[in-house]
């Protein structure tokens, strides 16, 4: 989905929590931040991308006044970048940079922040990870999207309107449907019988222009599985219709 948030918070919990696809979103994830702690007490920061990165910045909170978070550091793979932090009360801000854009190597975790206690901890250590800028290795933003604790990174905005078919197909569970939007559109998708009967309404209204990924779990709207056989999936943009073929089996 297209939003760019800033200022967002989400919660990691450091026993430790990886992020993970929420299933009941229709955004597709495409990259993945994790936080972990290892056995060296070092916060270290990952990035799953297929996406080049050059630069990031956010700023980590904690509540916790007997912890305290040191310089962030990188691994030798990413020597080239720049870093520059400062601990304000309760919040450190870090901004990573490559002078020369190089890119950053994803293979290894980019960041290991020391995290001391000043005193024994008997449980998990909340923290708070906001506003997250990221920078490709031309400087221009990418987009990020903070929802249910995940951070979104997403690509630029589609340069056309495109409905992917259906996957699986045929299906017996569930099914994939993906369209794009370049522009802000009033969409209406749903699935229809062959004789163009709705059987069930999956999204309608205004969307923003964006990439979009919306889960169909073979029930009808009143909640009962549909019977096996060949369905439509009509997506209205404006005043153009387009539809496909889905094959649900049983």
């Amino acid at each position: 989905m297209r939003f760019i948030y800033f200022a967002v918070a989400i919660t990691f919990l450091l026993s430790p929590i990886l992020a993970e696809d929420n299933p009941d979103s229709d955004i597709t994830l495409v990259h993945r931040w994790s936080l972990n702690e290892d056995e060296n007490g070092l916060l270290q920061i990952s990035i799953d991308s297929e996406e080049e990165i050059a630069g990031l910045q956010f700023t980590l909170q904690f509540s916790d006044p007997n912890i305290f978070l040191g310089t962030p550091v990188t691994e030798l793979s990413n020597d080239h970048v720049t870093v520059k932090s400062k601990v304000d009360s309760n919040e450190l801000r870090v901004i990573g940079f490559s002078l020369e854009g190089k890119p950053l190597d994803l293979e290894t975790p980019i960041l290991s922040i020391p995290m001391l206690s000043y005193k024994a901890r008997e449980q998990s250590v909340q923290l708070m990870i906001k506003d997250m800028v990221a920078s490709s290795p031309k400087g221009t933003k990418i987009n990020l999207r903070v929802s249910d604790g995940i951070i979104y990174v997403v690509p630029t905005l589609p340069k056309k309107f495109k409905l992917e078919q259906n996957y699986p197909n045929p299906f017996s569970g569930d099914t994939r449907i993906n369209f794009d939007l370049p522009e802000d559109a009033i969409v209406n998708l749903k699935v229809m019988d062959i004789l163009g009967n709705t059987v069930k309404a999956l999204r309608k209204g205004v969307v923003p222009a964006g990439f979009y990924t919306v889960l169909w779990d073979g029930n009808s709207d009143n909640g009962s599985p549909v019977s096996p056989g060949e369905y439509l999936c009509s997506l209205k943009v404006g005043a153009n219709y387009h539809t496909m073929k889905m094959v649900v089996l049983r």
